[in-house]
């Protein structure tokens, strides 16, 4: 048998949402430290694993990026997501037992405390059979998936890595009060230039952009902090 090719220092983050695909291209420089090299957004009629893998296999032979790193975040329906009261801030797993994440590999983090003296805490969960269809079309596309994650959870980290040393729980937990739970609102369009450099060889409206973009950054350091 032949040695598989080894991993090359490339970086390939796909967010997956039910209306498209984008696939972006991240490096770092002593100067940046991210980078996006080469980005696309392909929208999607009817999403599903053969429209997916052909918008990343269409990314990656065009690009030249084969044998490189591959993050997925995935928004809902393909996770599931929920936020759950707990009476504690350190809670067991047997805390968040249920049916639904009892069939699925499932994770959670702390978001805050309630004034009722409850804690909040979201949690989300994938099946194993849709796991295994993104390693296959991982392995399909000639990338090596190192993380699959939600959205949200990327949304999360992107917020955390914009304020550095300076991110305080209590205050990303004002602005999830503030935005609905919605925290892409909390990060403003021009903070965006902050946690990524986009050349000028990429093309793209970063407004019309915005969430993909905080996706693929949330995802980066999500990875890089949670090895």
């Amino acid at each position: 048998m032949w040695p598989l090719p080894p991993i090359r220092d490339e970086y390939v983050a796909v967010s997956i949402n039910p209306t498209y695909v984008t696939c972006a291209w991240l490096k770092t420089s002593k100067k940046y430290p991210l980078i996006l090299n080469a980005y696309n957004h392909i929208p999607i009629d009817t999403p599903s694993s053969i429209s997916i893998e052909h918008a990343i296999n269409k990314f990656v032979s065009r690009h030249n990026v084969q044998h490189s790193s591959l993050g997925i975040a995935i928004a809902a329906p393909d996770i599931h997501e929920q936020l759950i009261r707990l009476f504690h801030a350190t809670p067991s797993v047997k805390d968040f037992t249920s049916p639904t994440l009892s069939k699925m590999l499932w994770d959670y983090r702390y978001l805050h405390a309630l004034e009722d003296n409850q804690h909040l805490f979201y949690v989300c969960g994938i099946t194993r059979p849709m796991v295994f269809t993104y390693q296959l079309l991982s392995y399909k596309s000639k990338l090596h998936l190192t993380s699959l994650t939600s959205s949200y959870m990327a949304l999360l980290y992107a917020y955390k890595t914009l304020f550095g040393p300076a991110f305080r729980q209590s205050q990303m937990a004002l602005d999830m009060i503030r935005t609905d739970y919605k925290i892409e609102n909390a990060i403003s369009i021009d903070s965006i230039a902050r946690l990524l450099h986009i050349p000028a060889h990429v093309s793209l409206d970063v407004s019309h952009e915005k969430m993909p973009l905080l996706t693929v950054i949330g995802l980066y350091n999500q990875e890089r902090n949670n090895p």
